[in-house]
């Protein structure tokens, strides 16, 4: 049988697979991997955020009947099923490739995610950047996390360290007062009291071990992977930790500062942005709608069927079509409504927006507080502390010239241990609250040199 080549076939082929390659798309992925280990000093490395993974298209099949291809205002082109159903196979009918043609996406209205029209670069590019904040704001809060649990682990072991030492003064008192009473200079009820005071500070000493277990077992969870038993046998050593440098507040002007660095901050007017895109989406589908239709195949052309199978195996009848369709519904109820939706994200994400800017700036008001809050009460319990050894000595010298009492010696000395313990409390609150305050402005990175790699 003679064969009719096209003189265009070729170029032809080459245009429809072109239009046929389905557009590669990726996900931004997150993995919020922050390895967390223990050299000398603690240190903190974060993993950085993968790229985007755009496989690569696959090859277009021909199809029985040419697969329609659709393309909308954006220029993308996808691959849509052909709306005719597949006849049978009987003589003079076109045959070919029986595989089933790519089917067209249809849009949820129902889930804000993008379609096949959407403009999905600017949807991922938008993904992929809140993606990168979010990674931002969880390793600031670990580092901030691991910040203050060991200003509290170190506060533990100083209260331990304050109660042995309250224990030692009390077992002194109680040594010197049994030596009193033997040479008759002093009742049965000052040592009785003396030692009653012991046993009481024997037990503030068992609970300050307790606090001080709970405190390293707090750090060890957030320094070390291990989820199983073994992370409770971790021997954990710490030193006092290195006072983070002094800094006075000002949160008028450090305010445009924290809009800058602040990834909560950051998300929202991404997302704003994200609103923004799937509204102009939804305004273009209100507009009527133009598709570019195409088709490729083989035909087989005989009377006989074996005949027209060995013509469309032989690729020896061809036939292509291309055209446009232009849709134009008398109503537009549906887009109009899901426009309107799109528009009442826009206003939702744009006063959550500004709902962020105000929390922040209560955020750093409240941390600048703080701050100053302890810095005055450093100055305040250094004072008490040194009073308090004051009245305990005079106390001391009272009772061994034998116008004083020991009920008031511990008094004082329990007087002492308190003051040191606020005073130390102080120090730890104000450490905190410089660590508090970056977080507030968000440059906990930078202030610990710390640098997430892309």
């Amino acid at each position: 049988m003679q064969r009719r080549p096209l003189p265009f076939s070729t170029l032809w082929l080459a245009v429809i697979c072109a239009l046929l390659a389905p557009v590669a798309s990726g996900q931004a992925r997150l993995p919020i991997s922050v390895q967390h280990q223990l050299p000398n000093p603690p240190a903190i490395r974060a993993s950085g955020l993968e790229r985007l993974n755009r496989p690569a298209p696959s090859e277009p099949k021909l199809t029985q009947v040419g697969p329609a291809v659709h393309a909308d205002e954006s220029a993308r082109i996808t691959p849509v099923t052909n709306p005719a159903p597949t006849p049978p196979i009987t003589p003079a009918t076109k045959l070919g490739d029986t595989s089933k043609p790519a089917t067209r996406p249809t849009p949820n209205p129902a889930a804000d995610k993008a379609s096949p029209r959407q403009p999905l670069h600017e949807r991922a590019r938008a993904n992929h950047r809140i993606s990168k904040w979010q990674y931002r704001q969880t390793v600031i809060d670990t580092v901030t996390n691991v910040i203050i649990a060991y200003q509290e682990l170190d506060y533990a072991k100083k209260s331990l360290e304050i109660a042995r030492r309250s224990h030692e003064l009390a077992q002194s008192l109680l040594t010197e007062n049994e030596k009193r009473q033997a040479a008759g200079s002093l009742s049965e009820a000052d040592v009785t009291s003396a030692r009653t005071r012991v046993a009481a500070r024997e037990e503030n000493i068992l609970l300050a071990e307790q606090n001080v277990r709970v405190r390293t077992n707090l750090l060890k969870r957030l320094i070390f992977a291990d989820a199983g038993p073994s992370l409770l046998d971790i021997p954990l050593r710490t030193d006092t930790p290195v006072s983070l440098p002094p800094h006075t507040p000002n949160p008028a002007p450090e305010f445009a500062l924290a809009l800058e660095k602040r990834p909560d901050y950051q998300q929202a007017k991404l997302q704003v942005s994200r609103a923004d895109v799937n509204r102009r989406y939804r305004r273009n589908q209100v507009l009527p709608r133009v598709d570019l239709v195409g088709g490729y195949g083989y035909n087989g052309l005989d009377n006989h069927v074996s005949e027209s199978h060995r013509q469309v195996a032989d690729r020896e009848i061809r036939s292509y079509s291309i055209g446009a369709v232009v849709s134009v519904p008398f109503t537009f109820k549906t887009e109009r409504a899901r426009l309107a939706s799109a528009k009442a994200l826009v206003a939702q994400a744009e006063t959550q927006l500004t709902s962020t800017e105000q929390d922040i700036v209560v955020a750093l008001g409240n941390a600048a507080g703080q701050i100053e809050t302890a810095e005055r009460r450093v100055t305040a319990t250094r004072t008490s502390v040194q009073l308090a050894e004051q009245i305990l000595d005079a106390e001391l010298k009272k009772l061994r010239a034998g116008t004083g009492s020991t009920f008031f010696v511990l008094a004082e000395q329990g007087n002492l241990a308190a003051a040191e313990i606020s005073a130390y409390r102080a120090l730890v609150d104000y450490q905190i609250a410089l660590a508090a305050y970056d977080r507030e402005l968000g440059t906990t990175l930078e202030s610990h040199d710390i640098e997430i790699e892309e």
